[in-house]
């Protein structure tokens, strides 16, 4: 009996131990590690194992379902709220500067150069920090002004009197003309005392200046030398401006000479309010307006996140004057 049922349960154990082998599983090694059960070398279609290292490739669910990573896929509809309840930025997109609604002007000096002529009787000559490269100042070709002045005194409507471009130091030089193409040059004589030498060194080639546009000796120059004709020494010179290339093209300074006069009335001229502007506000536009490139139609973003003054800020104002651009504000 009791070898009977030794051999029945040997015959078992041996049974079991075959099953195994044909079901794969052995001691717990990687069945493909000694290449036993891999594919064969020369299949080249087989499927490659994965190892557990790298991140999975993820596989396209139904709306909700978890991704490969554990992660639940995000549908349409949900990315879609997702961007709806998205934290606002301002948005200041650059237009053209005319229109109904009034311009807050927004650089600090230029509200003070605005002031400055308004309630003084000579030309105001300054240099200003502009956002861009190569900057050229809207005011130059305004007629008119109407400035409402909340803070201060400067309110009402003006004739507009400006010169201005992106500030750089001026160099004069001549070229000989044939005599015959200037039909009255003006001799280097007649020009006042304390401009002669200057001239004389650029119709001499050891070149004028430097000489900064906004002051009056520049106001001087481009308005009697550059493109004129000029009688020195028996000879016929046209004066001009030489600078560095890139003297303009990386200016970030703009100058001005401008004059306000008060008028009874204007067509159409720009509306300016000179408003005091938060600190708070002036921090995250500073950066935008920093970051923003000219020439392009895409806006200028500030935020998130978006205190709120800069909120309050949106909200009470239309539009905002830069010295070379305009921008609606939104948020």
């Amino acid at each position: 009996m009791d070898r009977d049922r030794r051999r029945y349960l040997g015959l078992l154990a041996g049974a079991l131990a075959g099953t195994a082998g044909c079901l794969g599983v052995g001691d717990g090694d990687d069945p493909t590690a000694d290449g036993s059960n891999g594919p064969a070398d020369d299949d080249l279609t087989a499927t490659p194992t994965h190892t557990g290292t790298g991140t999975p490739r993820a596989t396209p669910t139904d709306g909700g379902s978890p991704t490969s990573d554990g992660s639940p896929t995000v549908t349409d509809g949900e990315a879609a709220t997702a961007e709806a309840t998205a934290a606002p930025s301002l948005v200041l997109d650059p237009v053209d500067q005319s229109g109904d609604g009034p311009l807050t002007v927004y650089p600090s000096k230029l509200a003070s150069i605005l002031r400055a002529a308004a309630t003084g009787d000579e030309p105001v000559r300054a240099v200003a920090d502009a956002f861009v490269y190569a900057p050229e100042p809207l005011l130059p070709a305004v007629d008119a002004v109407e400035v409402v002045d909340p803070a201060g005194d400067a309110g009402g409507t003006y004739a507009v009197d400006c010169d201005g471009g992106p500030s750089h130091q001026m160099t004069l030089v001549a070229d000989e003309v044939p005599a015959e193409e200037a039909a009255d040059p003006t001799p280097v004589a007649e020009f006042p005392a304390e401009y002669r030498d200057l001239v004389v060194a650029a119709l001499t080639g050891s070149r004028g200046g430097p000489v900064a546009p906004q002051t009056e000796r520049g106001e001087w120059v481009r308005e009697h030398f550059f493109g004129e004709y000029v009688a020195y020494d028996g000879r016929t010179y046209r004066g001009r401006e030489v600078h560095p290339t890139d003297a303009v093209f990386f200016s970030t300074e703009v100058w001005y000479v401008l004059s306000l006069s008060p008028v009874d009335g204007a067509d159409d001229p720009l509306r300016l309010r000179l408003s005091e502007i938060d600190p708070a506000v002036r921090r995250p536009v500073d950066g935008a307006l920093e970051e923003w490139t000219k020439g392009t139609d895409a806006p200028a973003l500030a935020g998130p996140p978006l205190d709120d003054q800069v909120r309050a800020f949106a909200d009470d104002t239309d539009r905002i004057l830069t010295h070379t651009h305009a921008y609606d504000v939104s948020v």
